[in-house]
């Protein structure tokens, strides 16, 4: 009995903590004049094809009480097989919405862990692997994500 009671707390020790991760959750609707002036904006940037159907993820990444916006696009019907789809990271910059970054992708995660107070983001965008995923940080000296 001492042996199992030595042995649990070393592999605790030596085992790396786990890190909690939530996938996005899209919806098709558009809600409110906010983002309604986001899309408006992104499609006049050419940002957003308009003639594709569109879906919102609104996440507020740094804790400052204001959304930032994912917005997936399928340019193809295969795109998640793919690991294709378009995926617009939008955010307000002096109260204006401005396109911040593009991912191609299946899927993106926001991960519970943070860099310089921003999440981390979990791009699944590996075509043989669906659990593979590829973390990108917040580099606040380039102003974006950039992988691990």
């Amino acid at each position: 009995m001492i042996f199992p009671a030595l042995i649990l707390p070393l592999l605790l020790l030596f085992t790396p903590p786990a890190s909690a991760s939530e996938l996005l959750i899209f919806r098709d609707e558009i809600m409110g004049v906010r983002e309604e002036q986001l899309i408006s904006e992104l499609s006049a940037q050419k940002h957003l094809d308009a003639s594709l159907p569109l879906k919102l993820a609104p996440i507020d990444l740094n804790g400052d009480g204001v959304d930032e916006w994912f917005i997936r696009q399928n340019t193809t019907s295969s795109c998640e097989a793919d690991s294709s789809c378009k995926f617009t990271l939008a955010v307000l910059k002096d109260k204006k919405p401005v396109a911040l970054q593009f991912f191609q992708a299946r899927k993106i995660g926001i991960s519970s862990e943070k860099e310089y107070g921003i999440s981390k983001l979990l791009v699944y965008n590996k075509k043989s692997d669906d659990f593979a995923f590829s973390v990108y940080v917040w580099n606040p000296f380039e102003g974006t994500f950039k992988p691990q």
